[in-house]
């Protein structure tokens, strides 16, 4: 019952992420005058289809929106007694500015003005609040029954829903332009079942201590983001630099640590933990502000500036091959060359990049040894014995449990090494069924999908920038986990982001989410240039081949269920896999 119960849950969370993505119409409307019922100001210009003929008001008529006695209004030079032309550069009632609210309201939108995402809120209404504070809250709650949990734990709940409607009202608050309903209501909700299923499998393990920390680094990181606005080159280049130390800290004599055998780690008094997490976000900013920077020059054929501008993606180069970890720097490579793209090269450059970059994938596939091995896994997850290798009994844990599941806590996980880390899909697909696995996807594609529009929205060209490459690694790091999940993909090492057990990884996922949601505090201009408008359309066609990747995705782990790739009958291979594919650590 409590499995029925959570997978409704899940596609309650689906639904009212994906709809509550869109703006907040009524508010939109009312703010700009141009409600169909004649909701604007009073005193303002009629727009009305229903009563054309209100009190004060001539006609609407679709040239002459007038009050009466007024002049009348033509599309040319229509004046009002005293006041200035109204040509599409100047439709204003005297003494307000063109893009101003009060202007906008009593007006209208002004012609000529782009009014589009940029103008609009998205102010979640109070259904948006019920549900933020029910489903988390519900999700715990079937997870506790499930386990058997004490009646005095049921606290933890009640701790999740409160959770829930606070999350929201801090992303209404410090992200008052984006999408704020997905980004919270998502993001929160895989948080909750992470730390759910984490606790399932390591019991005790006091995940919940982490999901503070990482709420303060969301908060931190939405407040700061839009300061970042306008740094320029230099500015960058220190962003940058402080990002580029934090990949490097676990080289550093005295403070390298290695945690279960795992190189990256910093070990400082009692604290031990990833900097890495944190230095890809800031990476990712201070190279998008130098990109911006180096724009100009790119589009009219000089890479001089762009290359230079790229100087970060070698250092994290070198301190991936001293951690013998390529997972993040694939990534990271990711979301600069979309950044690099997004700042539209030309044609042939373009080609010149793409090349680069399998070029150097196929060196470092020739020059790492444990690649092969995965690859090898990936293609065949059987051992020649008839067992399975690591990938294998992850797919065999999720066909095992078919649509619906085996029950929360009825799954066999332990045939999974590292089934907490790089594998905790193959646990929520085998013990709460395909079905729930889709709506997880569901949940994180409409998270995803909230990044790349608030980051389309920002008004400061090098944040745009910065907001599509942390969209583009957020993005490529689920998907690429489900996929090698799926064993379409081999797998790399990279948790899962909000539902992997550990610390820095979740902290570095929310501080991620704040510098995106931070990026849709400030409002974009209402009129845009050229330019700015052609950059906001790459940014929209990036975010229809992420939506097109997320139904890939989707497709691949549909077809495992149908077709399982792996017979009931073989038994896990763990002396095989375990070498590797086993990099649990405790606070990853």
């Amino acid at each position: 019952m409590t499995d029925t119960i959570a997978l409704l849950v899940l596609l309650l969370a689906a639904l009212v992420c994906w709809t509550g993505s869109a703006p907040n119409t009524r508010h939109y409307l009312a703010r700009t005058g141009s409600t169909r019922d004649n909701s604007t100001r009073t005193g303002s210009a009629s727009n009305s289809l229903d009563d054309p003929t209100r009190a004060g008001f001539a006609p609407n008529s679709r040239d002459n929106h007038a009050r009466t006695g007024s002049a009348p209004i033509s599309r040319d030079n229509s004046l009002r007694p005293g006041s200035a032309p109204n040509s599409r550069d100047n439709q204003l009632r005297p003494g307000f500015a063109p893009d101003s609210r009060d202007n906008q309201a009593r007006n209208g939108p002004v012609p000529g003005f782009h009014t589009g995402l940029a103008g609009r809120r998205f102010a979640p209404n109070f259904r948006h609040y019920v549900a933020a504070g029910v489903i988390p809250a519900m999700l715990v709650l079937c997870a506790l029954t499930g386990l058997g949990a004490e009646v005095r734990e049921a606290g933890w709940a009640v701790a999740a829903g409160v959770g829930g409607v606070g999350v929201l009202a801090l992303t209404r608050r410090l992200a008052v332009h984006a999408p704020v309903v997905p980004i919270a209501v998502g993001a929160w909700t895989l948080t909750c079942l992470g730390a759910v299923t984490a606790e399932r499998l390591n019991p005790g393990v006091g995940q919940a201590r982490w999901v503070v920390l990482a709420l303060a680094g969301f908060v931190v990181a939405a407040w700061v983001a839009p300061h970042l606005g306008g740094i320029g080159s230099r500015g960058g280049g220190w962003v940058a630099g402080v990002g580029s130390v934090l990949l490097l800290a676990p080289l550093l004599p005295g403070i390298g640590a290695r945690v279960s055998g795992a190189p990256g780690w910093v070990s400082i008094g009692p604290v031990t933990g990833q900097p890495a997490e944190l230095g890809r976000p800031l990476v990712i900013i201070g190279t998008a502000a130098m990109l911006a920077a180096a724009g100009s020059s790119l589009r009219a054929g000089r890479l001089r500036a762009t290359l230079l501008a790229c100087w970060p993606l070698p250092i994290a180069a070198v301190a991936a091959m001293a951690a013998d970890d390529l997972g993040p720097l694939l990534l990271l490579g990711l979301a600069v060359v979309a950044m690099v793209l997004l700042n539209k090269p030309r044609p042939l450059h373009t080609l010149a990049l793409l090349g680069a970059l399998l070029g150097g994938g196929a060196l470092v596939f020739a020059l790492v040894g444990k690649l092969h091995n995965r690859l090898e896994q990936m293609l065949h997850p059987i051992t020649d014995d008839g067992r399975l290798h690591n990938t294998g009994a992850a797919l065999r844990l999720m066909v095992d449990g078919g649509w619906f599941g085996s029950g929360f806590g009825a799954g066999a996980t332990e045939r999974v090494v590292n089934i907490d880390n790089d594998f905790v899909l193959a646990a929520l697909g085998g013990e709460r069924g395909f079905l729930g696995l889709l709506l997880v996807l569901a949940i994180a594609a409409a998270v995803t999908d909230a990044c790349w529009r608030t980051a389309s929205s920002a008004a400061d060209g090098g944040l745009r920038l910065g907001g599509y490459g942390l969209s583009a690694l957020l993005s490529a790091q689920l998907i690429y986990t489900t996929l090698a999940t799926m064993t379409a993909l081999p797998v790399t090492g990279v948790v899962v982001p909000f539902l992997s057990r550990g610390g820095s990884a979740l902290i570095g996922v929310w501080v991620v989410l704040g510098l995106i949601a931070g990026i849709g505090r400030r409002r974009a201009p209402a009129r845009v240039a050229g330019d700015e408008q052609a950059a906001r359309k790459r940014g929209q066609v990036a975010r229809a081949l992420v939506l097109l990747a997320w139904l890939t995705t989707i497709g691949v782990t549909v077809r495992v269920c149908l077709a399982p790739p792996v017979p009931t009958t073989a038994t896990p291979a763990h002396q095989s896999a375990s070498t590797e594919t086993c990099r649990s650590c405790p606070d990853r």
